[in-house]
């Protein structure tokens, strides 16, 4: 037994680290409407946002974005500054700070904290950075990349009290927590020990504990809080409500007057009656405010994005790149024009997103949605998009001219649940006659699965006709038109089959089979399923993943995480699994795996919610809680009005080109033999070989033996097993 399982590990071994890769380049794409620092530059506006940051040139109009896949360590931006080289600092939310030079390529990135613990804002003092943390404030020394000192004890206040925002004024160092303010001077010899630490609260007179931002103003310090501002004279702290009493998120003085940003818009601060009045009127929720150096006013939002003031107008004037409203994904679909669906769900509650490739729309309530709390999205065959929600019922839209349409239960399609108008509806799946299904989970009349006619006929299937449970959760239908229905909840039941023998206007000769942990599931709790081309069906649960090839269930091992999202098939019958831990890819034999993550990869994040496929294009779409990444891979259908194979670079040069000849437009399941002119075979490439991903494959000019080859002329074809055949030839330099 114990030589067989070694053998049986040696092999997996071996496949698992064949090189097999398919993927070219990520690109990642992420919301970027909370603003949370901006500085001026040369005309430009730099941006730090919850998504990365933004550079807007005033006078081109443009915008430039930079994510992880741009050199960006960590998207989480809290706060950018330059320092006196005009070296952009950027402080992230994982506990490091980014530097980019002038040519905003990174220079260097300094790890403040190993364990992750976010930054929230930081002050450069000559050689020294003075950083609020999470667990309190870290002192770092710039010349000796080291941390001098972390300040965890801020006077009475418990041990590492997190620091949301950091003030230095004549040797004096604020700090602003939700528990009040914490103050101490530079000079003194210990800022570990608490008792060189003066603590402040609403006991000493202040609007509120939650304390956003300080600044320096007519020799008093001003500190904005959750219900108002207030001014420290010296000896005592003052309040000032008068026209802004509510959250004030930032502080800024401009040619000898104060500004504030608060919820209800920018604010001037009149000295004589110590009052605030408001600057323009359409904008809310205000996250920092500052002037360029042109004296423009700009004002960053919490959800809203960018906005300059048009003092001409008096109004305000957005300025954002185009990006997605925010950065949950937790459902994709490529429609038929080619262009990418998505659905923010519960936690990131934004609407509904699309992208064209080029540029993003966003959807919410005010464009009639019946919720921004969005679950999934599917495209019928007549390319109208399908939306399901927790609560408001589904959705369509459709385009030119667009129609937004909502089912609940006022117009009876769909039924509510134990509130009867909360009408819920888990998910959508399309079937191959053009029939859309819907899960109206916990519909209260029992008629949990509803299918709807091209025709707009309306079908309902219920716990009396066979379904085993209300709590329906996923669907994917097979190559003999059945019906897999997933089930999760308080009370999961596996898995529903109905064989609805292409009649479903007549239940007389409806099949339902059940599938539950009893027949092999690793758990009833079912997040999705999938059927492969080779008509196998894939379920992923809460904690693994199986697949059942018509007579039982297996289980899929080595998975990246055994908490399962999604499983989506690529054209060449690749498993894509999202995960709690990244992707896993299975090949199409099923005995080869490749893992992308942070570490290894440029995913945006490793809980991958969603997963789309692109097969015109082989882009590939992994959504997470943290943006949307992109894969370009040579997965894709081939373009099969080719006659020809795509060769470059040609002429070959091996050595100037390290990287290989590549050869594409590949029919799939082709081999590629390489012959001379003479008629010798070069080279054979088949998938086995390590050379050949989907549509394209790759060869460094060796022969069989990786013997070098000479200069000249080589033939190419490339072949598939049902007789298809594509020619190309290479002309190959030896230097």
């Amino acid at each position: 037994m114990m030589k067989k399982r070694y053998g049986f590990l040696f092999l997996f071994l071996f496949f698992a680290e064949t090189p097999w890769d398919g993927v070219i380049e990520w690109q990642t794409y992420t919301g970027m409407n909370e603003i949370r620092s901006l500085e001026f530059k040369n005309n430009n506006v730099y941006t730090g946002t919850n998504g990365g940051f933004f550079i807007y040139n005033r006078n081109s109009d443009n915008y430039n974005i930079y994510t992880n896949t741009d050199g960006l360590s960590y998207n989480n931006v809290k706060k950018i500054v330059f320092d006196s080289a005009e070296n952009l600092w950027i402080g992230l939310g994982n506990g490091s700070v980014d530097i980019f030079n002038t040519e905003m390529n990174v220079e260097k990135t300094i790890i403040i904290d190993v364990q992750n613990i976010g930054i929230n804002d930081f002050v450069l003092n000559d050689n020294d950075i003075y950083l609020a943390a999470d667990f309190g404030i870290t002192h770092y020394l710039i010349n000796k990349d080291e941390v001098k000192a972390s300040f965890r004890n801020l006077g009475t206040f418990d041990r590492n009290t997190e620091v949301k925002t950091i003030f230095i004024s004549d040797d004096r160092i604020w700090a602003g927590t939700d528990y009040g303010i914490a103050r101490s001077s530079l000079t003194y010899p210990n800022l570990q020990d608490p008792q060189f630490w003066q603590n402040y609260t609403t006991a000493d007179n202040l609007p509120d504990n939650k304390i956003f931002a300080f600044i320096k103003y007519d020799n008093k310090i001003f500190a904005a809080t959750e219900k108002g501002s207030a001014y420290y004279d010296g000896t005592q702290w003052v309040k000032v409500l008068n026209g802004l009493n509510e959250r004030v998120s930032d502080l800024i003085v401009y040619q000898g007057k104060l500004y504030a940003g608060g919820y209800s818009g920018v604010y001037e601060f009149n000295d004589i009656n110590e009052s605030w009045s408001l600057i323009g009127k359409n904008i809310w929720d205000i996250s920092i405010i500052r002037f360029d150096d042109e004296g423009n006013l700009w004002a960053g939002t919490n959800k809203k994005g960018l906005y300059v003031y048009n003092t001409s107008g008096g109004e305000w004037e957005s300025k954002m790149p185009s990006v997605p409203a925010g950065n949950y994904f937790t459902d994709l679909d490529v429609d038929k024009d080619g262009v990418l669906w998505a659905v923010s769900g519960n936690s990131g509650n934004r609407g509904i997103y699309s992208f064209n490739g080029t540029e993003w729309n966003n959807y919410s309530v005010d464009d009639g949605l019946s919720s921004n709390n969005v679950s999934s999205v599917t495209t019928d065959n007549e390319n109208r998009k399908w939306f399901g929600t927790p609560g408001f019922g589904a959705v369509t839209i459709e385009e030119n001219p667009r129609v937004i349409t909502v089912y609940n239960s006022d117009d009876g399609k769909l039924a509510g649940s134990d509130t009867p108008s909360f009408v819920i509806v888990d998910d959508i799946g399309v079937d191959e006659s053009g029939i859309v299904w819907l899960l109206n989970r916990y519909a209260n009349n029992d008629k949990a699965l509803a299918a709807v006619t091209p025709d707009f006929t309306w079908h309902y299937f219920s716990l009396q006709d066979g379904l085993n449970s209300l709590e329906l959760s996923c669907i994917a239908f097979d190559e003999d038109g059945k019906v897999w229905i997933g089930t999760s909840g308080v009370y999961p039941r596996g898995i529903n089959v109905l064989d609805h023998k292409g009649t479903i206007d007549d239940k007389s000769d409806d099949e339902w089979e059940y599938y539950s942990t009893s027949d092999g599931l690793e758990s009833n709790d079912i997040n999705a399923i999938t059927i492969d081309r080779s008509g196998y069906m894939w379920a992923a649960t809460t904690e693994g993943a199986n697949y059942w090839n018509g007579s039982k269930f297996s289980n899929v091992f080595e998975l990246p995480h055994t908490y399962v999202h999604s499983i989506e098939v690529d054209p060449f019958n690749n498993k894509w699994f999202g995960t709690k831990g990244g992707v896993g890819v299975l090949d199409k034999y099923n005995f080869k795996w490749k893992y992308y993550n942070t570490s290894n990869s440029e995913l945006v994040d490793d809980n991958v919610l969603s997963i789309a496929i692109d097969e015109a294009t082989g882009y590939i779409y992994f959504g997470t809680g943290e943006g949307l990444s992109m894969a370009k891979t040579t997965y894709k259908i081939p373009d099969e009005e080719a006659d020809d194979l795509t060769v470059y670079p040609n002429p070959f040069i091996p050595v100037e080109n390290s990287e290989g000849l590549v050869i594409g437009d590949l029919e799939k399941d082709s081999s590629v033999k390489i012959f001379s002119v003479s008629g010798r075979l070069v080279k054979y490439i088949t998938v086995d070989s390590g050379e050949l991903f989907g549509s394209k494959a790759f060869w460094d000019g060796k022969d069989e033996d990786g013997n070098p080859v000479s200069s000249g002329v080589y033939l190419l074809i490339a072949y598939t097993e049902g007789g298809k055949i594509k020619k190309g030839k290479v002309a190959v330099i030896r230097k």
